[in-house]
């Protein structure tokens, strides 16, 4: 038994403190190792796989004979060292093939790191021929499915046969990071080398991009699986990390000696300290006093305080220096680097707001989108300087003003994207914060996370475009939102000092959202661009059930199913309970009629018909896969009225598919009269819904709140009316002497504003 002291069995004390706090990680120094068997510490070394099992089973039966049982189900024996010059230390660009498969000791900067995702470990599958449910081991990246029953006498054989049973299956954590040379250790004029480690069970999420590391782990290698190295001889490597160090920063953790801390104290005290520290900043440059100065004070930093309020005033100090070239600027921004324990130094003329911030890389084997650090997040805790500011793009200087901006939305908007999906920002930003604790930057009262995975509208004023966000952020909400209401019927709730853009005098001017007034005008998009993109559709999963019927499924979404659809959109409830059974009622005949023809030349489902005394004709279905295929596909129409919107594939789809479902819903829900043509809508979220889908027609219209019957009106404006009538309106509709007077009282407006425009 190991003793750190005559009679202090240091690891027994250490097991004990484990037992007592239920604690399931046993951490050992690899020199104690060396101290008490060279031979075996030299085993481990070599043989790390093997000697950690062994060292686990002994962990395991130790606290087994104090307990007389173990309560956890994983432990774990983690070896360390604290010594930089041990045995198992190799920098990351003395890797290679003699080390793999042994222990090694590496340090570097974390530069990416994945989502955490689980791994499979002992799948559970069932056999879908005779029922039998058995384990199968996973020792590969690949899942490993079963090529025959457990029971003799079934004779399942295919990867169809079987079924994996998650809930039954055993799952750890998982997390892939890139670890990245330390600047200060690489050689002259060399770029830096990065390696790929994997952190399993407890490890996951312990460190975050910009961070320093010391890991422990076996450095393994297994074959490049991609489509260009199929027969490859060459292969990837990788670390399988057993401990994980994280450098902390922290004054309590500096390695002072009792003679450094004396000088320090010594030097606090003597006159005029503060130009003497100045000074000593690029001492080969005579004068520019006031520059290294700031340098000083920058190194230093503020301290950050809470304010009484809640909030908190930053510590960081953000120094600009702005002068002639040729007068030294660079070289003590250089000679600021050099000091900083922590410091990175870069040049405008070639930085992006992703190489600033961070970036959004896409693993090429995996398929995952994983955060790579930036050299602001690199430089975390020290000084990051970037030299020809000026030459940056302005857009990716933003990326830098983001932490001292305030300029947000309430916590309830609602974005639409180009795929058709809506996002309460609210929701989607503290959700996609919470599952990337370790990614988030934080700013002045606020935090960022950068992400690249979502597309929205945007515009230059010229013409409306996609594009792709760069991050997103949470602020502190201030002590007051502003509401701005527009004419057509929606409105925002934004914070005092957002930007708004208003059209006066001939001109667009931008002003904080607590100055606008009441009547000005403010641009609103006059059209949503089309969309090319031909809409996949999900397939159904292998259904058991007494009433399956096998029906046939479109692949893509279509003209006429885009019809059906808004026919549903408009039912009052189209499914009923969690049964098979949905159905179709309307009073139009020919609606009714045209709605029955459409399923079956789609489905080829018939339906049974009822009609009630009032007129209301019933149509009902019964197919559990059409069920299933439109809750798959469909989900927001298949649900009661009031929560209905337009499905996410209709609003993100091509014109055509757009006009087929405004004609169906026109059709079943709306109405003509002498002065307007509406469709009504049974609450707000689907009333914008059709507003931004006639916009993808080029159509406008506006929102009114029937109060009496409990209900929203989306109104065609009169200048889009002849539009709405050409691409919605068809011959065979009810009205057409009323949307015939409907056109000429709209075109005597328009003839009548283009006088007054003209005096």
């Amino acid at each position: 038994m190991f003793q750190e002291k005559p009679g202090v069995y240091k690891y027994q004390n250490q097991i004990n403190d484990i037992f007592s706090k239920g604690d399931n990680a046993l951490l050992i120094f690899y020199e104690d190792l060396l101290t008490f068997d060279f031979q075996l510490a030299d085993m481990l070394k070599n043989d790390p796989v093997s000697l950690l099992e062994d060292a686990i089973d002994a962990f395991k039966n130790i606290l087994k004979f104090q307990s007389g049982k173990l309560n956890i189900q994983d432990y774990f024996v983690r070896i360390t060292t604290k010594d930089d010059q041990s045995p198992l230390s190799i920098p990351l660009r003395r890797l290679r093939a003699k080390n793999i498969d042994k222990l090694i000791w590496s340090k570097g900067i974390l530069i990416r790191s994945s989502t955490i995702r689980p791994k499979l470990m002992n799948a559970t599958f069932e056999c879908m021929v005779c029922g039998s449910q058995f384990q199968v081991l996973q020792l590969t990246s690949r899942i490993k499915w079963p090529q025959f029953c457990v029971n003799n006498r079934c004779k399942a054989k295919t990867q169809s046969d079987f079924r994996l049973i998650s809930k039954n299956s055993e799952f750890i954590d998982w997390q892939s990071i890139v670890i990245q040379e330390i600047p200060e250790d690489l050689p002259a004029g060399r770029i830096p080398r990065s390696i790929q480690a994997i952190l399993t069970y407890d490890l996951v999420d312990t460190v975050k991009p910009g961070d320093r590391i010391k890991i422990m782990g076996i450095f393994k290698s297994v074959l490049a699986q991609s489509t260009k190295s199929i027969n490859s001889n060459i292969f990837r490597t990788f670390v399988d990390v057993t401990f994980i160090d994280p450098e902390d920063k922290s004054e309590g953790d500096m390695d002072l000696s009792k003679e450094e801390i004396k000088k320090i104290e010594e030097k606090s005290k003597e006159p005029f300290i503060q130009k003497k520290i100045a000074r000593s900043i690029a001492p080969t440059i005579y004068g520019r006093d006031d520059l290294k100065m700031a340098c000083a004070l920058s190194l230093f930093s503020g301290t950050r305080r809470k304010k009484p309020g809640g909030n908190y005033k930053r510590g960081d100090i953000h120094i600009l220096f702005v002068g002639d070239p040729g007068t030294g600027k660079s070289e003590i921004l250089k000679s600021t680097i050099d000091v900083s324990p922590r410091g990175l130094y870069t040049s405008g003329k070639g930085a992006s707001a992703v190489g600033l911030t961070a970036a959004v890389i896409k693993d090429t084997e995996t398929g995952q989108m994983n955060l790579e650090a930036g050299a602001i997040v690199l430089a975390n805790g020290g000084i990051a300087a970037i030299d020809e500011f000026d030459k940056m793009d302005t857009a990716d200087r933003s990326a830098l003003h983001e932490a001292m901006e305030q300029q947000s939305y309430h916590y309830n908007t609602e974005i639409l994207t180009t795929n058709g999906e809506r996002i309460v920002i609210g929701k989607f930003i503290d959700d996609f914060i919470a599952t990337n604790k370790s990614k988030v930057i934080q700013g002045k009262n606020c935090e960022i996370l950068p992400f690249n995975n979502l597309e929205i509208y945007s515009t230059n004023f010229n013409k409306i475009y996609k594009t792709k966000i760069n991050r997103i952020s949470r602020h502190e909400a201030p002590s007051c939102f502003y509401k701005l209401t527009f004419t057509n019927g929606r409105s925002i709730n934004i914070t005092p000092e957002h930007p708004i853009f208003v059209f006066n005098k001939g001109k667009l001017r931008c002003k904080n959202a607590e100055k606008c007034s009441i009547n000005e005008f403010i641009p609103v998009p006059k059209y949503l661009p089309n969309s090319s993109k031909i809409i996949k559709l999900r397939k159904n999963e292998n259904i058991q059930h007494i009433l399956f019927k096998e029906v046939v499924f479109p692949e893509d979404l279509t003209p006429k199913l885009s019809r059906i659809l808004g026919y549903f959109i408009t039912n009052k409830l189209s499914n009923e309970g969690s049964g098979p059974e949905f159905y179709y009622s309307n009073k139009d005949n020919l609606v009714v009629e045209e709605f029955n023809r459409l399923i079956f030349e789609l489905f080829n489902i018939s339906p049974s018909k009822k009609e009630r005394n009032d007129g209301l004709i019933r149509l009902n279905y019964i197919s559990i896969e059409l069920c299933n295929w439109m809750k798959t596909n469909f989900p927001e129409i298949m649900i009661i009225s009031k929560s209905k919107r337009i499905p996410s594939k209709v609003l993100g789809c091509d014109v055509e598919n757009a006009r087929e479902f405004l004609i169906s819903a026109f059709k079943s829900d709306g109405y003509i009269n002498s002065t307007s043509a509406c469709i009504k809508a049974a609450s707000k979220g689907l009333s914008n819904d059709y507003q931004d889908l006639l916009l993808k027609l080029g159509i406008h219209s506006y929102i009114v709140l029937d109060k009496r019957n409990d209900l929203y009106k989306v109104y065609i404006r009169g200048q889009s009316i002849i539009k709405f009538c050409d691409e919605i309106f068809e011959k065979n509709d009810h009205g057409n002497e009323e949307i015939n007077n409907l056109i000429n009282l709209n075109l005597k407006k328009h003839i009548v504003l283009k006088f007054y425009l003209l005096l």
